[in-house]
């Protein structure tokens, strides 16, 4: 079982990412909380980009991309008719699985005052075109700072935009520095 976790509106397109995660159900039956069961699994998958028609959520494509992970996109668009461009939060995939450690530590964080997170994992944000008759996808990682929550004008959703706003955080090297500021970039 592969995960995901969000879509993004991209002109008349609805874009979802399949993520190389797997889930350990039966620990998940047992009980023991989704993050805990989670595996990052890129040896074994690939990441699926799954592009629908936004009006009729008909499968247009489907293509494979090398294993990458997000949390939360920012916003895309169509430039013309045959390219996709998206923006999102990425994490480095030799990170993701101390991402999940760390995460499902989250309730022990909130009820310890002491308790600390053990990784600094910072999300930054990444470019992706997807060529469609070519199914070719390129990325360019934008921003070196700690971001997450990304967001644009309701207006823009699904267009092209120039600002995007985010949470960042101002000390990405310190793990408990989480999210103590506000960015806007300009694309």
């Amino acid at each position: 079982m592969q995960s995901i976790h969000d879509c993004v509106l991209a002109g008349k397109y609805l874009v979802i990412f399949e993520y190389p995660l797997t889930v350990d159900k039966k620990w998940l039956l047992l009980g023991y909380s989704f993050l805990e069961c989670v595996q990052w699994a890129p040896e074994k998958y690939n990441t699926l980009i799954h592009i629908f028609d936004k009006d009729t959520l008909k499968k247009v494509t489907q293509l494979e991309a090398p294993p990458l992970f997000n949390y939360h996109f920012s916003n895309g668009y169509c430039n013309g008719e045959e390219e996709i461009v998206l923006q999102y939060c990425a994490y480095p995939t030799d990170r993701v699985q101390d991402l999940f450690n760390d995460l499902a530590r989250v309730p022990k964080l909130a009820v310890d005052p002491k308790a600390e997170f053990k990784y600094a994992i910072i999300g930054y944000f990444e470019e992706m075109k997807i060529d469609l008759p070519s199914k070719k996808i390129t990325t360019d990682r934008n921003m070196n700072y700690a971001v997450e929550f990304p967001v644009v004008s309701d207006r823009l959703v699904g267009k092209n935009w120039r600002y995007t706003h985010a949470v960042i955080s101002e000390d990405p090297k310190n793990p408990n520095s989480f999210f103590n500021g506000v960015c806007r970039y300009d694309r």
